[in-house]
This record gives C-alpha cells, structure tokens and sequence, in this order.
C-alpha cells in the first residue's frame, strides 16, 4: 500500500496524499509489467498453452491460472509423489477465485440446468472440485484441482481428502490489497496500455533490457538507461483515466463517425512510437556507460 509507506509532504492533505500514492504505485506497476514483458518470449490467448511450454521445458517459469498450474503438477507427478512442475502463488500478489456458473435464459431444460446448479453446490458436488481421486467424495480418475467455493467445506474431516489441503482461501488470503475504486474500471484501458508499451513493440522491449542487463555492473543496471526505460508517464494513472473516457466515447460512435476512431488509433500509435524511443534510447545508454567504465 502506497499510502502507508510514502510520507505526507508538509502542508499536503490527506487526499493529495492519496493521489499521489495512487499515482506512484500505478506506475511501480506499469514498471513491473514492463519487466515481465521483457522477460517473455511471446504474448499468448491461450491460457492453457504457458503451463504446456513449461510442463515441456520450453520456457522456465510462466503465469497461469491456479487451477491450471496444480493441473499440469499433478499430471507430472511421480510414482513418489514429486513433479518437475510447480506452481507457485506469489505472496501479495494472488488472487484466489472459484469458477463461476450460471443458468442460460431460455435454457431449453431449465429444470435440469437448475439441478445442476444445485447439485454442484452440494457436499457431494464441492468436494469432487478437489477431491483426491479415488477417495470417498473425489472424482473416480482425475484430480480437478479447484477449490470448492462454500467455507463450510473446509473441515479437518474433508481436508483429508483433498488434493490440495493446504490452499485455505478463507484463511490465507495472500495479502493482496485490491481496492476496485482505484483500478476497477481501468481494466480496458490497461490491456490497450500494455498492448502499446509492450506488445506491438515486444522486441524492442526485450531488446532494450537485454542491453541493460549485459552492461550492469555488479548486477547494478546504468541508473540513467534505466530511468530512460522506466519512464511511463505517458500512461500515468491521469493519464490512462484520459484514455478510458477516449475508449468510452468510441464505444458510443456510429460508423460514420470512424474519423474519431482513427484519431484515437493515431494517439496510440504515437505513444508507441515514443516507448520505442526509450527503449532505443536506454539501449544506447547502458552500452556508452560500460564503455566509459571500461576506459
């Protein structure tokens, strides 16, 4: 939390405060996205498909959903009980969720689908979610690996048949701060934010921080390319705001009106073209700093 670790400024209230904390931790964030990216060799929608790569060793570690990393887990365990595969939910920053369901209007067997509905939030129904395979509640062959949404669930008597008894969503919440005023509409904005930052000009990201990487110093990067490929401000959280009411007011725009979609397409085009720059910029940095150290 921003706000608990920046100190107030004299004479600033309690509200300029605030906003200046939500200022510097939206773009610590956009920071760590943009070293994520960096770090990645491609950009997927497939959310199965990163598990798969790294279940086949073709890259080192990955982001994916809960469900799907202690999947691929149990699909590589050993008669022992160990896996090549692992997956990790990183303190303060996991989210637990549980998969939704819903009875489709104009369900052509309403009766049935509700029964479903019904019998999923059942004991006998939860408890197949992560159930050991085999045991008395579980599923007969395979483990699904989710976590059943009912607190009740979570007895001592039914842990000892689940596959995953330690993941307590009501207890151990990973400290993750999510204050949906904050972000919460932003969502949009941001995937056209990382779709320009990091997407459209990928290898010039990975590019960039390979330059910073090759030229640090005692594992310390160049502190002037680094500010240079740190600079987000033109996604700064006012910003990005600014880009939300632009996305919203396409939305609303009739076909005739495509000039102002192209106006807005023009705008993101720009703001690449000046990530692009910086990381340019701080490629050329990092290397004329190791060659002046080495003179």
């Amino acid at each position: 939390d921003q706000l608990a670790v920046l100190k107030r400024r004299a004479g600033e209230t309690h509200e300029d405060a605030r906003q200046r904390a939500i200022g510097v931790g939206w773009a610590n964030g956009l920071k760590l996205i943009q070293r994520i990216a960096a770090n990645a060799r491609y950009f997927t929608d497939s959310a199965a498909k990163i598990p798969h790569d790294v279940a086949q060793g073709d890259a080192v570690a990955g982001m994916c959903v809960d469900f799907y990393g202690r999947a691929y887990n149990q699909k590589l365990k050993k008669p022992d009980g160990s896996s090549r595969l692992q997956w990790i939910p990183p303190q303060g920053g996991t989210s637990t969720s549980v998969d939704p369901v819903a009875v489709l209007r104009g369900a052509p067997h309403p009766e049935l689908a509700q029964a479903f509905v019904e019998f999923l939030l059942s004991d006998r129904g939860q408890m197949v979610w992560n159930g050991k395979p085999g045991s008395p509640m579980g599923a007969k062959h395979h483990a699904l690996r989710r976590l059943p949404v009912r607190p009740g669930i979570y007895t001592a008597e039914n842990l000892k048949f689940f596959t995953d008894p330690d993941q307590l969503p009501y207890q151990r919440k990973g400290n993750l701060i999510y204050d949906p005023e904050i972000t919460g509409s932003l969502f949009g904005a941001l995937r056209v934010v990382i779709k320009v930052m990091c997407i459209d000009i990928h290898d010039d990201l990975k590019s960039s921080w390979h330059a910073l990487i090759v030229n640090s110093t005692d594992g310390v990067m160049p502190a002037k390319a680094l500010r240079n490929f740190n600079d987000v401000t033109e996604f700064s959280y006012v910003k990005t705001q600014e880009l939300k009411q632009m996305l919203d007011s396409k939305k609303k725009l009739k076909f005739a009106q495509s000039k102002r979609f192209l106006y807005i397409a023009d705008k993101l085009v720009e703001r690449s073209a000046i990530f692009k720059r910086s990381y340019a910029d701080a490629k050329k940095l990092a290397i004329k700093a190791k060659e002046k150290e080495n003179e």
